[in-house]
């Protein structure tokens, strides 16, 4: 089997994107009230953004296993 290095923007994509909705995921842990916005909004706030982020990161990875998988059958 032939595994040479391919540059894989999806696989560089999902990573940065699962770890920066897992960076916000965690920050929702230290969220505080404000004058403006309380604490549950905050959370909440955190909870979706956190989400969609690792959400969007998972499936670029997804995407890039699936790309790296059918370069190497020959379609």
């Amino acid at each position: 089997m032939d595994h040479k290095q391919t540059f894989e923007p999806f696989m560089i994509l999902g990573v940065f994107w699962s770890a920066f909705g897992l960076i916000v995921l965690i920050a929702t842990f230290f969220v505080r009230a404000t004058p403006q916005v309380p604490v549950l909004r905050g959370v909440v706030t955190n909870l979706i953004a956190g989400s969609l982020l690792l959400g969007v990161g998972i499936a670029s990875l997804l995407k890039g296993r699936a790309d790296r998988r059918g370069k190497g059958t020959g379609h």
